[in-house]
């Protein structure tokens, strides 16, 4: 059996897989569903990126977050359990652009926390420094 080709969504990072149905459009396919192809990336979801990829920056060396902490940071402590979703699609866009790793959390199962870490020898943010 081949090795099935697959491709992150733009927009929550869910990866699609290919499928015979979509031969004639594999290339262009960006989104999962419907609801990504409404969902437009905008200023929150970047500020998500940017605030998961900060977080671990100041964590030493291995350390984790969970990406309810980079939602608390973006809404400002009001109502961040709204972005936490849009937190975790943040993250699995990291993932699949390979600048984030996923940590199982203790237990392993069903309801552990997902914990995320940087790579090793990847720097979280980009230089700031003009050049």
């Amino acid at each position: 059996m081949g090795k099935v080709a697959v491709k992150p969504c733009a927009v929550c990072g869910q990866m699609i897989r290919w499928q015979p149905k979509l031969a004639g459009c594999w290339e262009r396919m960006r989104y999962c569903g419907p609801r990504c192809r409404r969902h437009s990336l905008d200023e929150v979801d970047r500020a998500l990126e940017h605030a998961i990829l900060g977080l671990l920056s100041c964590r030493p060396v291995g350390g984790t977050i969970i990406p309810a902490e980079a939602a608390r940071l973006v809404a400002d402590g009001g109502r961040w359990w709204r972005l936490v979703e849009r937190a975790h699609w943040a993250v699995r866009r990291l993932v699949a652009d390979d600048r984030l790793e996923v940590v199982t959390g203790a237990g392993d199962g069903v309801g552990a926390p997902l914990r995320v870490r940087l790579p090793r020898g990847l720097c979280a943010l980009p230089s700031t420094a003009a050049v």
